[in-house]
């Protein structure tokens, strides 16, 4: 009795187990996570578990250290000649920041963790059903790209930090405070556009298979009539393709893996994109209102400024909104495409396969929803850009009229 307990004991603890390749894809973003101390997961050994009552006490620490050096902020510019009016618009920036940068870090390190652990968990096993090539071109691509989106934050985030270096200790604190702030920020919704990246990804690997499959039956010429976004170098690191994929792989089963997966994603970063939504209303705002200010004073120390500016320009002009937009292009041409199977196989079990995948999209569509408020398309982003600009406008209406 006792060894079948140990047995079942084992097995479960298999199921936990992530691929090493996928935990190399997201080890960038963990990392620096884990400095800033927003890492929602604690990846180690091939697990992902929960973070540990440490690294908890490590995230309060980090934002005790934030609010005090935004307090330093106020102090300083209470000694200068500012007006009353731009003096309000600067403490509601400063206020927005800290207290948005405390709810993101709560929210991240504190809140839904064991559903942030069994979301990847979730998202690894997926993979599983697909053939190695497949899941090694998606591993690889997505390791890939991370890299290079950390590599040019921390290469742009140097020399902010250096430049904060030379002020004096009142202003140098508050610089780091607010380079921490913004680069906690940023380096969220990076990897809340990775993770959406990696479904746009999979998605196109469905995509692939089935048109491979229908290219052989002639049912279809060329996959190049729609040319896509990094078609060319996906196609290169997955090498050959076989039409008989299509047979042999669950994609039903996976597809249907994938949505559950995603409504695990959506859940997570759901309360983050809102947050963040708002808080670049107030920041792009605030900082215009205070760039106009200093340009009229003809103020000569921008270097605050310049970082506060920056930062939050890198945040608004993510590309979240276009690979969430891209994820829909791609649902739709799988979509398609099983229309395309089913019209060839009048019966048969790749006719099943087919119209399961076409009723999972038809009837459970993968749409990434804020609370219901409004979801994640290009649309939202342009409306976002017509609220901005209608403040910006209203701003300067108060000030030249």
């Amino acid at each position: 009795m006792a060894e079948q307990a140990r047995i079942s004991i084992s097995e479960y603890l298999s199921k936990d187990i992530l691929d090493e390749d996928y935990l190399k894809g997201y080890s960038y973003f963990w990392r620096m996570e884990f400095v800033l101390g927003t890492c929602r997961v604690d990846a180690r050994q091939r697990f992902v578990t929960t973070p540990t009552i440490f690294q908890k006490i490590y995230s309060l620490a980090i934002i005790t250290f934030v609010v005090f050096g935004y307090y330093q902020i106020v102090q300083y510019n209470n000694r200068t000649n500012i007006s009353r009016h731009d003096e309000i618009y600067l403490k509601i920036f400063l206020l927005g920041g800290v207290l948005y940068y405390s709810v993101l870090v709560v929210h991240s390190r504190f809140m839904r963790n064991r559903q942030n652990a069994e979301f990847h968990v979730k998202l690894s096993h997926c993979d599983r059903h697909l053939r190695s090539n497949y899941r090694d071109a998606a591993y690889y691509l997505i390791r890939a790209n991370n890299l290079r989106v950390m590599t040019v934050l921390l290469v742009f985030l140097c020399p902010l930090l250096l430049l904060s270096l030379t002020r004096d200790i009142t202003l140098m604190i508050g610089a780091i405070a607010v380079i921490i702030s913004q680069t906690t920020a940023l380096v969220e919704s990076v990897h809340c556009t990775s993770i959406m990246r990696s479904f746009t990804l999979r998605m196109r690997l469905v995509y692939y298979i089935i048109m491979y499959h229908l290219k052989f039956i002639q049912n279809y010429v060329n996959l190049k009539e729609e040319p896509f976004i990094m078609e060319d170098r996906i196609l290169k690191k997955l090498g050959s393709i076989k039409h008989t994929d299509f047979i042999e792989i669950s994609l039903d089963v996976y597809l249907k893996d994938i949505f559950a997966a995603f409504s695990r994603y959506q859940d997570n970063y759901r309360f983050e994109i809102l947050v963040f939504r708002s808080k670049c209303i107030i920041a792009v705002v605030t900082v215009f209102r205070m760039v106009l200010f200093s340009f009229q004073n003809k103020m000569q120390d921008f270097s605050g400024l310049i970082v506060m500016v920056t930062l939050v320009s890198l945040e608004i002009f993510g590309i979240f909104f276009f690979y969430a937009e891209l994820f829909q292009w791609e649902v739709s041409r799988v979509k398609v495409s099983t229309v395309n199977v089913m019209s060839f196989y009048p019966s048969g079990p790749l006719r099943d396969k087919a119209k399961n995948i076409f009723d999972l999209i038809e009837n459970s569509p993968p749409n990434f929803s804020v609370y219901g408020i409004w979801q994640m398309r290009a649309y939202t982003f342009i409306s976002l850009l017509s609220t901005i600009t209608w403040f910006l406008i209203t701003v300067l209406q108060f000030e030249f009229l």
